[in-house]
C-alpha cells in the first residue's frame, strides 16, 4: 500500500507545482529503479527529482516531473539512462500548472488544475492522467502517418474493388506493421482506460479522476485510435489478399503462356 503521508520537501512551502509529462521510451525498468532510489510511492512509482521536486515514473515509458527546473531535468534524465529501454529521439511532452485553492472543490481550467490542498495522492492521480494524455499524443501522431497512407487506398478500394493499385507496397505494409505494433503497445502495456491502483486506497478521488479523464478526452481519443487501428488492420488483411490474388493470377497466366508455347513447339515438330 502506498504511504501518502510521506513528507516531500516541496509540499511544505508551495502553493503551485509545475508538472511536465514526457513519453520518452518504449519501457522504463521501474523494478530496478525503485531499488536504487528513495520512494514516495510504488504505484505509480514516485521518487525525488531535482532539489525540491519529484517524479512519477511509469513502466511503459512515461515520466511526469513536478517542481523540477529545466537544468534539473537534464541531470535527472541522465541519471535514469541505465533504466530506459529504447529511448525515443523526439519524445512527446506536455505541461500544466497545479495550484492550491483552499476551501474549494477540485476543478480544471485551461492549462491549470486547482486542488484544495497539495497532497501526494492528488499529484499521483494527476500524473496518471497526464501520463496517459502524452502517450495518446504520441500514438495519435504515429497512427496519423499510417492512416494518411491507408485512407486513399481504402477509398480507392471502395471505388475500384480489387483492381485498385497498391502504392509502394513495402512502405504501406511497413506503416501497417508499425500501427499494429502501436495497438499492441497501447492496449497491452499502457492500459489507457484502466482504473489507477491508487484509487483503491482513495475512493473519494474517483470523481476527480473521472473529471480529469473527461477534460483530456482520454476515452474519446482512445476510441478514435481504436477505430483507426481496426481500419488499418482490416486494410492490411485486404492488401495481403489482393497481393496474393494478383500473384496467383500472374502465375496462372505464366502457366497458360507455357502451355501455348508447348503447343506451338509441338505443332512445329509436325510440320
Amino acid at each position: 500500500m502506498n504511504n501518502y503521508q510521506t513528507e516531500i520537501k516541496f509540499l511544505s512551502n508551495k502553493q503551485q507545482v509545475r508538472m511536465r509529462s514526457f513519453f520518452i521510451a518504449e519501457k522504463i525498468d521501474t523494478k530496478s529503479l525503485e531499488k536504487t532510489k528513495q520512494i514516495f510511492s510504488k504505484s505509480p512509482l514516485m521518487i525525488p527529482a531535482g532539489a525540491e521536486g519529484a517524479a512519477a515514473i511509469f513502466k511503459y515509458g512515461s515520466i511526469v516531473l513536478m517542481n523540477v527546473t529545466p537544468s534539473e531535468e537534464k541531470v535527472f534524465f541522465n541519471e535514469l539512462k541505465d533504466f530506459i529501454v529504447n529511448q525515443f529521439e523526439n519524445p512527446k511532452t506536455e505541461e500544466l500548472l497545479v495550484e492550491v485553492k483552499p476551501d474549494v472543490q477540485e476543478y480544471i481550467h485551461v492549462d491549470s488544475i486547482y486542488i484544495p490542498e497539495l497532497r501526494i495522492d492528488y499529484l499521483l492521480l494527476i500524473s496518471e492522467v497526464l501520463s496517459r494524455n502524452v502517450v495518446l499524443d504520441y500514438y495519435e501522431a504515429q497512427i496519423a502517418k499510417s492512416f494518411e497512407l491507408i485512407d486513399p487506398f481504402a477509398k480507392g478500394l471502395k471505388n475500384t474493388g480489387y483492381n485498385v493499385k497498391i502504392p509502394d507496397t513495402r512502405q504501406l505494409l511497413r506503416h501497417i506493421g508499425t500501427a499494429l505494433l502501436d495497438q499492441h503497445n497501447m492496449v497491452g502495456r499502457v492500459e489507457v482506460l484502466e482504473r489507477p491502483d491508487l484509487l483503491w486506497d482513495n475512493v473519494t478521488l474517483e470523481r476527480f479522476f473521472m473529471r480529469l479523464m473527461d477534460e483530456f478526452e482520454i476515452k474519446e481519443r482512445h476510441d478514435v485510435l481504436e477505430r483507426k487501428l481496426q481500419l488499418i488492420g482490416s486494410t492490411a488483411e485486404t492488401i495481403l489478399n489482393i497481393i496474393q490474388t494478383k500473384r496467383n493470377l500472374r502465375l496462372e497466366w505464366y502457366i497458360v503462356v507455357l502451355i501455348v508455347i508447348e503447343i506451338l513447339l509441338f505443332l512445329c515438330t509436325l510440320i
